[in-house]
C-alpha cells in the first residue's frame, strides 16, 4: 500500500513535536520522529511510504503535491497539534481533494485527547489514531489493503454509517527494541541540517530510547495523552547499536539528542549504555532530557561517555508550587543537582515556567532569582501551557482560568506563544510579558556574556552555536518588537473622485449571467478549493457581486464589500433573484475596511488592486487577513490587448496607470507587504468577461489566448514564513 506521512505546513519553521509546539525564539525545529517512527514500521511490514516534513522544508500544500507527483496515497497520515489544529484538518481536506479514494487519518496527542471534537471538524477526516500509532497504523493499513473491518483495528476511531466509532485501545509498545532505528528513516526520508536544537551542535539528530515518564507533572502532555505513564525503555544494547548506526551511516552528525521525556527515569539502564559507550570507543557527543535528582557520580560517568548538555525542568522555585504541579522534587535539591552537573562538566539547559497552581508575580521572580542563582549554560522561560487531556487544562478550565477555546489563541501571528490562562491577579498577558523579560534580563547580562565568550574561545564549537543561536534570538525579537507595534492605519484615498458610485448607479439590475467563460470558472474552482465550510471570506470591491454570490451559494461565509451603496444594492438583488440567498454585505473605503484585525481565513479581490495605492491597500488587505490565509486576486498582464480593455473602461473607473507594472513589481509589492508563496498565472480571456457583461446570459467561450489576466495567489504569513493554506 503506498503510504503518506506528512508533517503539514503551518507558520514557518513552526516545530509541531516539541512538547510544547511553536515557532522557537533560538531557532530550534524537532524532527518528526513520531511519523518517522511509524514509518521504519510500515516499511517493514511491505509498505511504501513517503514521509514529508513540510515546516523543516518550506513547503506549502501545493508544494507537497507537487512533490508527490505520480505517487498516489491510499492512506494519508497527518500530524497535528493543539495549536494547529484547524490549519491540519485543512491540510487534510486539500489532500482529500487531491487524493478522493484515499484514506484520511489524523494522528498526535490533540486527536488522541480529543477524538470526537477533531473528527467534528471536518467530514474529510475519515480517522483519527489516539495515542502511540505505530502498530494502530500498520494494523489499519493492512485492514485497508486486505477490506476487512476497520473494527477489528485497535487504537482508531473512525466514522460508521454517520456516527463515530471508537474501537478499543492498542495495548502500549512493550518490544521497543523490534522497532527499527529512526535514524535510518531520517537519512531515507528527510534533509537532516533542515532540524536543529538550539542548544546542541549542527546538524544533529533525534532518537527515542524509552517511552513513557513515570513521574506525575500535571502539565506534560505526552505521558497523558500518547504513551502513557509507563516508562518503556529499549534495551541498552539496542540503543548502543544505534549510536554506531549513526557514526557509520550519517558520518556528518556532530550531536545525537536522545529526547525520552526523562532518560535517567532507570538509572540503572543509564548507567549500563554509558558503560557500552566507553567501552566501544564512542565519540558522539549526545544530550539527554533529564531530572534534577541524579547524584554526581552518575553525571561523572555520563560526561565521560559522551553526555554534553542536559535540558532540565525546574519548572519553578517555589517549594509549594512543585507540589502542586506533582514535580516530586525538592526545591534545594534542584540548586544541588546544577552544582554537581557543572563539576562533572555538563551543561545545564534550564527550563522554568510561570503560570503553575499557586503563581504570582512573588513566585515567578522568586523562579528568576533561581536561575540567576543557578547560573545554567542558558535557560528558558515560558508560559504554562495547557493542552487537552492534562490535568493542568481540566485544572485551567474547571477555575475559569482559561480564556479561550480557541486553539489557534495558544500562539500570536508569528508562532510564538500565548498564555491562555488568566490567574488572579497574573493575567495571561502578564505571564507572557515576564517570560519575555527574564529571557531577555538572563542571557543579555554582562556577566552571561562574558562566560559565553570565554567558552567559546576555549570551546570554538561551543562559541559557533551561542552565535547561530544569538543571531535568531535577536531576529526574533526584533520581529516580535514590530508586530508588538500599533498598526498605523492608511488615510481614505479619496476614492469617491474616481465616480464608483457614479458607474454602478447605471448598472441595471441582471437577471442572469453566463458563468461559462474560462476565467470565471477557473477563479471560483480555486476559490472553493482553498476554503471549507468554516472559512470566513471576504470579497473586496465586490462590484455587482458575481463571485461573492457564487461563493456563499456553495455553502461559504462570504462577505461581499465595496465602496458604492449601489452597486451593494445590485449585488444583493442579484443574490436574491439568481439563488434566493440574502448574502451579508458591507461598505467600505479599500483603506478603511470595517473589520477586525484577523478577521477572515480568505481575501479575494477580483480587478481591484491595480486602480489603488499598491503598497497601502495590501497593508489594509493584510490587516483583515488572519495568520496563514489566503489572499488571491486578478491584476492585468501587461499586454496592448489589456491597456485597450481597461483604457476602454476608464470613462466609468480611474485611469488604472498601476495597472502597467510588470509581474515582477507585483511580486515585489506583496513581498514588501509581507505576503509569501506569491504564485502568477494566467486564468482565462479578459474578453470573456468583457463580452459576458455587454451580452448579457449570451453562451460564448473563446480562446483564452486573445488577453488574459494574471492570477495571483498570496499566502500571508509573517515575513519570513512559508505557510499556505
Amino acid at each position: 500500500m503506498d503510504i503518506l506521512l506528512l508533517n503539514p505546513p503551518f507558520i514557518g519553521k513552526y516545530s509541531r513535536t516539541s512538547r510544547s509546539p511553536a515557532v522557537t525564539k533560538g531557532g530550534t525545529i524537532y524532527y518528526p520522529f513520531w511519523l518517522a517512527y511509524a514509518a521504519g514500521v510500515l516499511e517493514k511490514n511491505g509498505h511504501t511510504v513517503r514521509l514529508i516534513d513540510a515546516p523543516a522544508d518550506g513547503l506549502t500544500n501545493e508544494n507537497v503535491r507537487e512533490a508527490l507527483r505520480d505517487f498516489r496515497p491510499q492512506l494519508i497520515v497527518l500530524d497535528t497539534s493543539t495549536p494547529s489544529i484547524y490549519d491540519d484538518v485543512r491540510s487534510g481536506e486539500f489532500f482529500k481533494l487531491c487524493y478522493p479514494d484515499s484514506f484520511m487519518v489524523l494522528v498526535g496527542t490533540h486527536p488522541s485527547a480529543l477524538p470526537e471534537e477533531t473528527m467534528g471538524l471536518s467530514p474529510s477526516v475519515d480517522a483519527v489514531a489516539r495515542g502511540e500509532y505505530d502498530f494502530t497504523l500498520r494494523d489499519l493499513a493492512a485492514a485497508l489493503r486486505d477490506d476487512t473491518a476497520l473494527s477489528d483495528v485497535r487504537g482508531i476511531s473512525y466514522r460508521e454509517e454517520g456516527r463515530i466509532r471508537h474501537c478499543p485501545p492498542m495495548p502500549l509498545i512493550e518490544d521497543m527494541d523490534s522497532i527499527p532505528f529512526v535514524t535510518s528513516v531520517y537519512k531515507k526520508h528527510l534533509n537532516i541540517r533542515n532540524y536543529r536544537f538550539a542548544a546542541a551542535r549542527h546538524p544533529m539528530v533525534m532518537i527515542i530510547t524509552g517511552r513513557g515518564c513515570p513521574y506525575r507533572c500535571s502539565f506534560c502532555v505526552y505521558p497523558q495523552t500518547f504513551h502513557s505513564r509507563k516508562y518503556r525503555p529499549r534495551s541498552a544494547e539496542n540503543v548502543v547499536d544505534e549510536f554506531e548506526y549513526v557514526r557509520k551511516n550519517l558520518p556528518w552528525v556532530k550531536e545525537i539528542g536522545i529526547e525520552d521525556d526523562t532518560f535517567t527515569a532507570d538509572k540503572a539502564r543509564c548507567e549500563k549504555i554509558c558503560d557500552l559507550l566507553i567501552e566501544r570507543g564512542s565519540k558522539i557527543p549526545w544530550y539527554c532530557n533529564a531530572r534534577a535528582d541524579i547524584d554526581y557520580t552518575l553525571l561523572k560517568k555520563m560526561r565521560e561517555a559522551g553526555c554534553r548538555l542536559m535540558p532540565v525542568g525546574f519548572e519553578s522555585a517555589s517549594q509549594e508550587i512543585l507540589n502542586n504541579i506533582h514535580k516530586g522534587i525538592k526545591a534545594d535539591r534542584m540548586l544541588q543537582f546544577v552544582g554537581d552537573a557543572r563539576r562533572a562538566g555538563i551543561l545545564i539547559h534550564g527550563c522554568l515556567m510561570i503560570g503553575n497552581p499557586g503563581e504570582s508575580e512573588e513566585t515567578a521572580r522568586q523562579s528568576f532569582d533561581f536561575a540567576l542563582k543557578a547560573g545554567c549554560d542558558s535557560m528558558q522561560f515560558y508560559p504554562l501551557f495547557v493542552y487537552p487531556g492534562t490535568e493542568a487544562y481540566e485544572w485551567a478550565r474547571g477555575h475559569g482560568y482559561l480564556t479561550t477555546t480557541n486553539y489557534r489563541e495558544w500562539l500570536d501571528e508569528g508562532g510564538d506563544y500565548r498564555c491562555v490562562i488568566d490567574l488572579p491577579g497574573l493575567p495571561g498577558d502578564r505571564i507572557v510579558e515576564l517570560c519575555k523579560s527574564f529571557y531577555v534580563h538572563y542571557h543579555l547580562r554582562l556577566s552571561y556574556i562574558f562566560k559565553k565568550l570565554c567558552q567559546g574561545i576555549a570551546h570554538p564549537a561551543e562559541g559557533v552555536r551561542t552565535v547561530r543561536s544569538a543571531m535568531t534570538f535577536i531576529n526574533f525579537t526584533i520581529r516580535d518588537r514590530l508586530r508588538a507595534r500599533k498598526r498605523v492605519r492608511p488615510e481614505p484615498s479619496g476614492s469617491r473622485e474616481h465616480g464608483w458610485d457614479t458607474y454602478w448607479g447605471r448598472e441595471r439590475h441582471v437577471e442572469k449571467f453566463s458563468k461559462i467563460n474560462t476565467s470565471y470558472r477557473e477563479v471560483v474552482d480555486t476559490l472553493m478549493n482553498l476554503t471549507t465550510p468554516r472559512s470566513r471570506c471576504i470579497e473586496l470591491g465586490c462590484g455587482s457581486g458575481t463571485y461573492a454570490i457564487e461563493l456563499a451559494s456553495k455553502g461559504r461565509d462570504c462577505i461581499g464589500s465595496d465602496y458604492s451603496p449601489s452597486a451593494l444594492r445590485i449585488t444583493r438583488a442579484k443574490a436574491k433573484s439568481l439563488y434566493g440567498i440574502d448574502i451579508t454585505l458591507a461598505g467600505a473605503d479599500i483603506y478603511t475596511i470595517p473589520f477586525k484585525d484577523g478577521s477572515f481565513d480568505m481575501v479575494f479581490s477580483d480587478g481591484v488592486i491595480e486602480h489603488l495605492e499598491v503598497p497601502k491597500a495590501l497593508e489594509e488587505m493584510k490587516r483583515i487577513l488572519k495568520p496563514g490565509g489566503v489572499m488571491v486576486a486578478k491584476v492585468p498582464s501587461r499586454s496592448f490587448l489589456q491597456a485597450l480593455v481597461y483604457y476602454g473602461m476608464s470613462p466609468f473607473m480611474n485611469r488604472p496607470f498601476e495597472a502597467w507594472y510588470p509581474m515582477e513589481r507585483w511580486v515585489q509589492f506583496t513581498k514588501e507587504a509581507g505576503f509569501t508563496d506569491v504564485k502568477a498565472g494566467k486564468c482565462g480571456s479578459i474578453i470573456d468577461g468583457i463580452l459576458m457583461r455587454v451580452f448579457k446570459g449570451t453562451r460564448f467561450r473563446l480562446s483564452p489566448k486573445l488577453g488574459r489576466l494574471y492570477y495571483l495567489f498570496w499566502g500571508y504569513a509573517p515575513r519570513d514564513s512559508k505557510r499556505n493554506k
